[in-house]
C-alpha cells in the first residue's frame, strides 16, 4: 500500500492524464502518476529530463548507449527494491529478456561488452557504498570512457536510477498490478528479498575492484 495518499486515475491534473495516455495507460506509470498528483509540475520537469537522456532522446547531446544505460538501470533496480524499475523493459529491441531478467548473475554479466560489463560493475559499487570507490575504479573506468562519459554514467546512477527508484520503493508507489516476468527471481515480488539480495551483491562486491 502506497504511503502517500493517491487519487483515482480519472482524478489525474490534464497534465498527468496526458502523459499517463502517451504511455497507453501502463498500470505501472498510472500508479506513479498518482503519487505525484499533488506536484504534477515536479514529475513532468523530472521525466522530461530523465526519458530523453536514459533513452538518448532526439536533441539530447548523451554520450554513452542507450543499451548500456538500460543495462545499468536494470542492476540498480536490485539496490532500491524498486520492484517498478525492475519489471519494467525500456530497451527491448537492444536487450534480450533472458539478459534483462538475469542481469544480477554473474554469468549473464559475462555476456555483456567489457564496457557494459564495467560500466554495471562501476555502478553497483557506486549504489551500495560510494566511499568505496578508488582511483583503480576510475582508471578501469578510463579504458572504456572518456570524462564526458563518465559524468553522465555518475549522474544518471546516482540522481536518476538510485535516487528516483529509492522514492519509488520507500513510498510504496512500485506496488500496481506490472508486467513482472513469471519467471522472474522471487526477490521481485517480495521487498525483503531485494534487501538480503542487496547485501549479498554488496559482500561479493566489494571482495575486489571493478575489473576490465
Amino acid at each position: 500500500m502506497a504511503r502517500i495518499s493517491l487519487c483515482e486515475p480519472q482524478d489525474l491534473p490534464p497534465s498527468l492524464q496526458r502523459m499517463s495516455e502517451e504511455h497507453g495507460h501502463d498500470p505501472m506509470m498510472v500508479n506513479m502518476l498518482q503519487g505525484f498528483a499533488p506536484v504534477p509540475e515536479l514529475i513532468q520537469s523530472f521525466m522530461g529530463w530523465y526519458y530523453p537522456w536514459h533513452a538518448n532522446g532526439e536533441g539530447v547531446p548523451a554520450r554513452l548507449p542507450a543499451r548500456l544505460k538500460e543495462l545499468v538501470r536494470l542492476r540498480i533496480a536490485t539496490f532500491t527494491g524498486c520492484r517498478l524499475c525492475k519489471a519494467s523493459r525500456q530497451q527491448p529491441d537492444t536487450i534480450s529478456e533472458d539478459v534483462a531478467e538475469y542481469i544480477d548473475n554473474p554469468e549473464t554479466q559475462e555476456k555483456l561488452s567489457p564496457a557494459e560489463a564495467v560500466a554495471v560493475q562501476f555502478a553497483a559499487k557506486l549504489a551500495t557504498d560510494h566511499f568505496s570507490v578508488t582511483d583503480a575504479d576510475f582508471a578501469v573506468l578510463r579504458r572504456h570512457f572518456d570524462n564526458a562519459q563518465i559524468l553522465e554514467l555518475l549522474v544518471m546512477v546516482s540522481v536518476i536510477y538510485l535516487g528516483f527508484g529509492r522514492v519509488l520503493s520507500v513510498l510504496e508507489l512500485d506496488n500496481a498490478t506490472c508486467p513482472i516476468p513469471s519467471a522472474a527471481p522471487a526477490w521481485t515480488t517480495a521487498p525483503e528479498n531485494a534487501g538480503m539480495q542487496a547485501q549479498r551483491d554488496y559482500r561479493a562486491l566489494h571482495a575486489a575492484p571493478v575489473e576490465g
